[in-house]
């Protein structure tokens, strides 16, 4: 049975405000810990360096528990809607339990990046010294790649197993990289914090759907990806779209990937029914999508392949199939490549 083009207009109403409250509470922890990051001076001061991530890692549970009571709230809307019964909020997650790394940890590798770089590529380093920090780099780096290059049951020459590591992490520096003005190493430094932020704040997002999921199993039998090409700059990516037709089930953890803007909605009875609105919606997206590719590009994208991998701090994680990522493969129900 077709979705009531009254329920989709009006879930679709949800969904957008949904958006827009993320984005919001995204912005705004972001903003409390770039102001953090931007004014602090003591990259070489332990206990300097101790306080600083303790007041990022705040104002980061503080988005954490914004976000949980969003989508708390907005997964009770949608499931009333639906249904036509009211339905209240479910009880929210602790948000000191979605990553298994303490954030004051987390935000104190935004320090040990300043000294590294400054170390390695600052301004007063020297070309040997840039290109010897380089190569050391590019070596740690074939080091992590090379056993699953090598996996076992493929026979791979030595020519076979280096073409690989070009391909993934270029070749073998042979000129040192230019040198980074302190401005240059700040700004890697507050990237790699808006990162953490936003990577700490999907897993709250995460962990509060999955527990959305549970609280009314006679209800809701899963959950589907939304995509949301508008919320992009780069629009949807293929991994996105590839498993925006997977159906996750009660138990299930969504796999995520860096700055993700997709939205969940829940699926109330059958798969294709008329209680699964975010089918309907995908639906929509994808034609759109494939009206503004000309139809070549999408269903390029559509045709991603992907993997889900464990990822050891931030669970399970989307990476295109042919990924040297390291991680475990994940076994869970919706981690079937496309």
């Amino acid at each position: 049975m077709p979705v009531d083009p009254e329920t989709l207009a009006a879930v679709g109403v949800l969904v957008a405000a949904q958006d827009a409250s993320r984005r919001d509470t995204l912005i705004a922890t972001q903003r409390a810990v770039e102001s953090v990051l931007r004014n602090f001076g003591g990259w070489y001061d332990g206990d300097a360096i101790g306080r600083m991530a303790k007041s990022a890692a705040a104002s980061t549970r503080a988005g954490q528990k914004q976000t949980t009571t969003n989508v708390g709230t907005y997964w009770s809307r949608v499931v009333s809607l639906v249904t036509g019964r009211r339905v209240n909020p479910g009880r929210l997650v602790d948000v000191s339990t979605v990553r298994p790394v303490p954030l004051d940890a987390v935000y104190g590798r935004v320090a040990d990046q300043y000294r590294y770089l400054t170390a390695t590529r600052g301004p007063d380093t020297t070309p040997d010294a840039r290109l010897a920090a380089a190569r050391d780099a590019w070596q740690r780096r074939a080091d992590r790649l090379t056993p699953n290059i090598a996996a076992p049951g493929r026979r791979l020459s030595d020519a076979d197993i280096a073409q690989a590591l070009r391909d993934a992490i270029g070749a073998l520096p042979e000129v040192p990289p230019d040198p980074l003005t302190l401005d240059d190493i700040l700004s890697r430094a507050i990237q790699r914090g808006m990162v953490a932020v936003d990577d700490n704040l999907s897993l709250a997002y995460r962990a509060q759907l999955e527990q959305a999921a549970k609280s009314d199993p006679s209800t809701v039998t899963g959950y589907r990806r939304v995509i949301r090409p508008e919320l992009s700059a780069g629009g949807t990516c293929g991994l996105c779209v590839a498993v925006s037709t997977r159906l996750y089930f009660r138990g299930d953890l969504l796999p995520l990937h860096s700055r993700c803007k997709c939205t969940v909605i829940p699926v109330i009875g059958e798969a294709g029914g008329d209680g699964d609105i975010g089918g309907a919606i995908n639906d929509m997206d994808l034609a759109a999508l494939y009206d503004q590719a000309g139809g070549n590009r999408a269903a390029e994208l559509k045709r991603t392949r992907y993997k889900v991998i464990r990822h050891a701090e931030l669970g399970s994680w989307l990476v295109p199939a042919d990924s040297l990522q390291d991680g475990l493969p994940d076994t869970g129900t919706a981690a079937a490549a496309a």
